[in-house]
């Protein structure tokens, strides 16, 4: 059968209704024409849309219903509503004229994986709300297109196709020429078109724009919602008749949104995967009749996987499915597909026969469906959900699988070793499969082939993955415990206390930001940032906490630098100034809101210890600090102006710094409230990876000094992942953080892309030298941080954040405190310097393993 005769006739159907569509003048059309009902809701009038979709059907007119799932008061959709009936009814009686899209109204600027999960729920929902679940589905699917909002340069589409879509209407506020954009694996994106009443319809159905070969009419419902129904049906009338004179002319061909890749010779093609089930525990004869049927298989070219029998029996109400590998550094490894089950699979996303595949590595179960209405695509908890066209369990005619394989959709098909235990069932399946394989657009391919095509590449996918495959992993490696290290903690501690100790400024209360210190004098950095005051208060309450000081000595200590930072005056207002001097208390200009948030976020802590008092209220109540937020958005003062301080990295930890002091604050981490909702956690990643790469800091400080705070949460996991994998690749330990060095540049910024998989680290300099980008720069200046190894073993106890606390023990401890890190590259620490933060915070950190583990 030629290619255009078979497609022409597998779109059509078998209907009894006229397709003219399809069957006039094909080869000489000069215009493909979609006719489309945007903005159809639960809102629209029943009376007025049967009177077009009823009259658009009798003149035998394909058209497209593009549903808004949500009215105006965000009711949804009911399936017993007379709208639903009423729309469920027309896509029996006319199931080739008739198509429905969801409306998804910023796809085209979703990240890929998002795009995945808002097509698949918008389908879900659509079925449910239509009342869909029981009406035979159009050639093995229910839906083949979405619909969107139009966007300049929308981002690549690729992975709705898991979701079993294969087109995007792009719909344009107004008349837009018609263009049209195909992803790599075959999604197909038309955008644009004429916005118009039925009236205006007629005078642009034959208008032929310059390389415009497709016109979309986007008539909109709530255009004639208001128009009386006998007006409405003679519009309805006018344009119909005029549509079938153009294409009876041949000026355009009338075609659903289903067909237009099929018609624009795009080269389509839909794949099907060919699965057979094997089971280790059948009799010699069956095991070497699955033998014999591979090598037919092989021999007739068909490629196949193989796995173990995922469906269930009738008796067991439990799902099954595969994982696949997705981990971009192994794509040459064996994929490895091992059986498990979920449990209540709708409900439940952490069952423990998952976490156990999640543990081999990053990856992705499986699941497969049989029914049309069941879920598509990539659900909630992350499984991805493919169609299951049919198991073959007994011989099978060529006929009977070509019809049960549908015609345009992708697939997989499954074969039963029931099927083929003699030679004529084997015989049988094998013709079969040569029937379904002479198809023009039909692709056989393995499972792993099926999963690798519409589950494209994605720049933070990886990252996510291995993050859930590195918790999967954690949850069976034992606990370090800390009633076993108290001695040790406490020895840490005291190291720490010994910068702050011996050179806080006996009249200031202050502490250098640094020290360099050889044999016989030590030279300062008599100067700090809010920041540094923050470590310095937070590094007082712990030494109080843990017994380094007693309470009259803490509040004589904190009394000293509440009085040092009363504040000064940037542009009239009174606030923290940048700088300031640790010996005489003068400020230097300006205003850094990063730094000033750390310090009230340390203010809140004091003012709430038990031996605070209320003179850190009045202190930060005597601060502008409302002029510093415009639109809820933290602004630093800088050379006079305002300046925002929004898409950085910080920035959330800013406005919890704000927020624990009443302010309303807003963070670009806003998108993320809860740390277990799969769909949040990718949001968050493509949101960092906008803005910047993360390190230790500030998102540990989170943890240590806020209750809640789910991006913390998350990004923590994420970094602690990646520095693992490294660790167990290369045997070297990865501990990014912000700090200082001991040479020129004298100040780096490490940190992890989390859309960069296979070298991911980076380091940023304030000089930002080209030299300090290249790969030699980075080898000879990645250090661990000190700081950031204590704090990874304040919030995430695990064997690695152990080994790096001992290692940072065995080499970075000085006369006056830990050295700030360790060069990764000579295994030396930052020689004869530290810092006020670095040994600030981990008092800050050992405290808090001590207070939580109750030694």
């Amino acid at each position: 059968m030629k290619r255009r005769t078979f497609l022409t006739t597998a779109i059509a159907g078998t209907t009894s209704l006229p397709f003219l569509g399809f069957q006039a003048h094909a080869a000489s059309y000069k215009l493909r024409t979609l006719i489309v009902l945007s903005d159809i809701s639960p809102d629209t009038p029943l009376d007025n849309l049967s009177t077009v979709l009823t009259g658009l059907r009798a003149r035998g007119i394909p058209f497209c219903c593009v549903i808004n799932p949500d009215g105006s008061d965000g009711t949804a959709f009911h399936p017993q509503s007379e709208l639903a009936q009423f729309l469920r009814k027309l896509r029996v009686v006319a199931p080739n004229l008739i198509e429905f899209a969801p409306h998804i109204g910023d796809l085209n600027k979703m990240p890929p994986y998002l795009q995945a999960r808002a097509t698949s729920e918008a389908r879900m929902r659509l079925i449910a709300g239509l009342g869909l679940d029981d009406v035979p589905e159009r050639n093995g699917q229910h839906f083949y297109t979405v619909a969107t909002n139009l966007t300049e340069d929308p981002v690549a589409s690729d992975f709705v196709r898991s979701a079993g879509v294969r087109n995007i209407l792009s719909l344009p506020e107004a008349e837009t020429k018609v263009s049209a954009r195909m992803s790599y694996n075959g999604v197909l994106n038309l955008r644009g078109g004429a916005r118009v009443s039925f009236e205006e319809a007629i005078r642009v159905l034959p208008r032929v724009v310059d390389d415009q070969f497709q016109n979309l009419i986007i008539i909109s419902a709530s255009g004639f919602a208001a128009l009386p129904n006998q007006v409405l049906d003679k519009a309805v009338s006018r344009f119909c008749d005029a549509a079938l004179e153009h294409e009876q002319k041949g000026t355009i061909a009338l075609i659903p949104p289903a067909s237009v890749q099929i018609r624009a010779d795009t080269g389509f093609s839909r794949q099907i995967a060919l699965h057979l089930f094997e089971d280790p525990n059948v009799d010699r004869e069956e095991l070497n009749a699955i033998g014999i049927f591979k090598r037919l298989l092989i021999k007739n070219k068909f490629d196949f996987s193989t796995g173990l029998t995922v469906l269930p029996e009738e008796d067991q109400p439990a799902m099954a499915g595969y994982w696949f590998s997705l981990d971009p550094e192994s794509k040459e490894a064996a994929r490895s597909r091992h059986q498990y089950f979920w449990i209540d699979p709708d409900e439940r996303g952490d069952d423990p026969d998952l976490i156990s595949a999640a543990a081999r590595g990053p990856g992705i179960g499986l699941m497969l469906e049989s029914n049309p209405s069941a879920a598509r695509g990539i659900d909630r908890h992350g499984r991805l959900h493919v169609p299951l066209a049919i198991n073959i369990e007994t011989p099978i005619s060529g006929d009977d699988l070509v019809r049960a394989a549908g015609t345009i959709n992708d697939v997989v098909i499954t074969i039963s070793p029931s099927a083929i235990r003699d030679s004529a069932g084997r015989k049988a399946v094998i013709r079969a499969l040569n029937a379904l394989w002479q198809e023009p657009v039909s692709e056989l391919m393995t499972l792993d082939t099926y999963v690798e095509r519409i589950v494209p590449s994605d720049p933070v996918l990886p990252t996510y993955l291995r993050t859930e495959a590195a918790r999967a992993k954690s949850a069976s490696v034992p606990q370090p415990r800390l009633s076993q290290d108290r001695v040790a903690l406490l020895e840490d501690a005291k190291t720490a206390w010994s910068y702050i100790d011996a050179l806080t400024h006996p009249r200031t209360g202050l502490c250098p930001t640094t020290v360099f210190f050889q044999t016989r004098n030590r030279v300062k950095h008599n100067s700090a940032t809010m920041w540094d005051v923050g470590s310095l208060i937070n590094a007082l309450i712990a030494a109080v906490d843990i017994g380094l000081i007693d309470p009259a000595d803490f509040r004589e200590r904190y009394s000293k630098v509440l009085a040092s930072i009363a504040g000064t005056r940037v542009n009239g207002l009174l606030l923290p100034g940048s700088e300031i001097d640790t010996r005489r208390v003068r400020w230097k200009a300006g205003f850094n809101s990063f730094d000033t948030t750390r310090l009230l976020s340390s203010l809140h802590r004091l003012a709430r210890h038990p031996h605070g008092d209320s003179s850190v209220e009045a202190l930060v109540a005597s601060w502008d600090l409302d002029e510093i937020l415009i639109g809820g958005r933290i602004h630093s003062i800088k050379r006079g102006r305002h300046v925002s301080d929004y898409w950085t990295v910080y920035s959330h930890y800013s406005a919890l710094g704000m927020r624990a002091w009443g302010f309303e604050a807003h963070s670009p981490y806003d998108i993320m409230t809860n740390a277990k909702l799969r769909d949040e956690r990718m949001a968050l990643l493509y949101r960092v990876a906008e803005i910047a790469p993360i390190g230790a800091e500030p998102m540990l400080l989170e943890l240590l000094e806020f209750e809640d705070s789910p991006p913390a949460e998350y990004l923590s996991e994420v970094l602690f992942a990646a520095q693992l994998d490294a660790y167990e690749k290369t045997g070297e330990f990865f501990c990014p953080n912000e700090g200082p060095l001991d040479r020129e540049p004298w100040f780096s910024y490490q940190g992890f892309r989390v859309d960069v998989y296979g070298n991911p680290w980076t380091i940023a300099t304030l000089s930002n030298k080209a030299s300090h980008k290249t790969m030699t720069f980075w080898e000879d200046n990645k250090v661990v941080s000190s700081k950031a190894a204590f704090m990874w073993a304040a919030t995430h106890p695990h064997p690695y954040s152990t080994a790096l606390v001992e290692h940072v023990r065995d080499v970075a401890r000085t006369p006056y405190g830990f050295a700030s890190s360790i060069y990764t590259k000579t295994g030396k620490p930052t020689k004869n310097y530290t810092d006020l933060n670095t040994n600030g915070i981990i008092l800050q950190a050992i405290a808090k393993m001590l207070l939580q583990s109750g030694v």
